[in-house]
């Protein structure tokens, strides 16, 4: 009632701040929320909460550190990776080793390899590159090349 008495240019402060454009701004956002509370909507769409729980599952400090674009990984995508940054990482009681090359999950029967630079890969991924490379492996981070033979098997406790 007290905004019929006031004009639009008032210097009366609880007024004043009443007639500024930043309070339909305001309006409408709360006319959304209170749609959404009516009609028993999510205030964020389905779509983005389920890409945001998944992106969430996966997120490791590793992502950080050294993001590939040509990873398997959602999360090292460059698209995908601005999302995630916001999202918290992911806490692993219990992990899984998964090949950056082709994104097996290694285990014991897939068992991880180490090259002898120190890198970590599937033994499924180095069958496949020493199939097609006469029996060599080509470390796809340093580039170096190996033997087939050169590599060990890694056990993990």
């Amino acid at each position: 009632m007290a905004l019929l008495a006031f004009r639009k240019d008032t210097t009366v402060q609880p007024y004043k701040g009443l007639f500024e454009k930043q309070r339909w701004q305001d309006l409408i956002k709360h006319f959304k929320s209170d749609e959404c509370q009516l009609s028993a909507i999510p205030p964020q769409s389905l779509l983005t909460l389920t890409v945001q729980s998944g992106l969430t599952c996966l997120k490791s400090t590793h992502c950080e550190e050294e993001p590939r674009e040509d990873s398997h990984c959602p999360v090292c995508n460059p698209l995908l990776g601005q999302i995630a940054s916001t999202l918290p990482f992911a806490r692993h009681g219990q992990s899984s080793l998964v090949c950056s090359i082709n994104g097996t999950v290694m285990n014991e029967d897939n068992a991880p390899l180490v090259l002898p630079n120190g890198y970590v890969y599937s033994s499924q991924a180095m069958l496949d590159m020493a199939s097609t490379n006469n029996g060599k492996i080509v470390c796809p981070r340093t580039k170096e090349e190996f033997h087939f033979d050169e590599l060990r098997k890694a056990f993990i406790s």
